[in-house]
């Protein structure tokens, strides 16, 4: 099953265009350098450009689906799975417009990838949208915080996922 994320694609765009910004600056700046400096800015924005554009494409692609016994956060460059960790989901207040988790990819309350819970534990982020919470997903080996659009959705999908297979095989057959 899968569940929209929450997204606020005025900041997002704004997440993304502030590091293509920063590209764009640098090819400008190395073209109209001279000498090895201007191979050396123009290589280190096209670097940026290219990393900028592949983390568009990621951000803008996401999907959060649930399966029994797991969740998938997948995009068109990437996949992983969480293998879900007996117990229920929990809601975690953040501040909306900041990045909670110190995460690498954080700012304007957008933050995507491996970051820190306040107690310390990792947690991996998929908050594509300033909301004041994000549900925490208990998962073998690290800890998923996400921030769906419907917190009711994700929490009805998780539990139906935590049913073992064979639960899910009597209650088709009933």
């Amino acid at each position: 099953m899968e569940i929209a994320l929450a997204r606020d694609p005025a900041l997002l765009l704004a997440w993304l265009g502030m590091r293509l910004f920063i590209a764009e600056i640098a090819l400008i700046v190395g073209l109209e350098s001279a000498g090895t400096i201007r191979l050396t800015v123009l290589a280190l924005g096209a670097v940026v450009l290219c990393y900028a554009t592949l983390l568009a494409i990621h951000a803008l692609s996401l999907r959060l689906l649930i399966f029994p016994e797991e969740v998938r956060v997948s995009s068109h460059l990437l996949r992983r799975r969480y293998r879900l960790k007996p117990g229920d989901a929990t809601r975690h207040q953040v501040a909306p417009g900041r990045g909670a988790f110190k995460s690498q990819l954080g700012n304007f309350g957008i933050e995507l990838g491996r970051g820190r819970m306040p107690t310390g534990e990792p947690v991996d982020i998929v908050r594509l949208a300033p909301l004041p919470s994000v549900i925490v997903i208990h998962c073998v080996s690290i800890l998923l915080a996400v921030a769906p659009s419907s917190e009711r959705a994700l929490l009805t999908a998780l539990d139906r996922a935590r049913l073992s297979r064979s639960e899910l095989a009597r209650g088709i057959q009933h």
